[in-house]
């Protein structure tokens, strides 16, 4: 009797963690490099991808795609690369990418800043970023 009041109990809760799985997860892409290209490939639907980068304040910054191949579902995909300020988690600016291009601000503060790449949930594919 004991056994099957757990699992009843058990059920419900394993029901409650299959929604938790569904959501985007983010994996550490590493370090990023002024001039070192890294290759950035989401194989898996809803994943990001996260960098870090130094940078000094009022000190301009870009970033390249290249290699940009991407698919949502059949169709062209697309992405956006958002820049969070140190020690934020909150977007700070963000570039949108659907093929090769370039973007670039200028960051208020010095420190460490994060960059994720952020396709939308079905997009899967790779490209190369490279810090400039």
């Amino acid at each position: 009797m004991k056994r099957w009041i757990f699992l009843l109990a058990l059920v419900p809760a394993l029901g409650v963690m299959a929604p938790i799985a569904a959501q985007a997860s983010t994996v550490s892409g590493g370090p990023l490099t002024s001039g070192k290209p890294v290759k950035a490939t989401i194989s898996k639907a809803g994943t990001k991808i996260q960098y870090t980068f130094a940078a000094t304040a009022h000190k301009h910054v870009t970033f390249q795609v290249t290699n940009f191949n991407f698919s949502d579902n059949g169709s062209a995909g697309d992405l956006y690369l958002n820049f969070y300020e140190p020690g934020s988690s909150a977007v700070y600016t963000s570039c949108y990418f659907s093929d090769n291009g370039y973007c670039d601000f200028t960051p208020p503060l010095t420190g460490t800043w994060t960059a994720t790449l952020d396709p939308p949930d079905a997009s899967t594919g790779s490209l190369t970023l490279t810090m400039g």
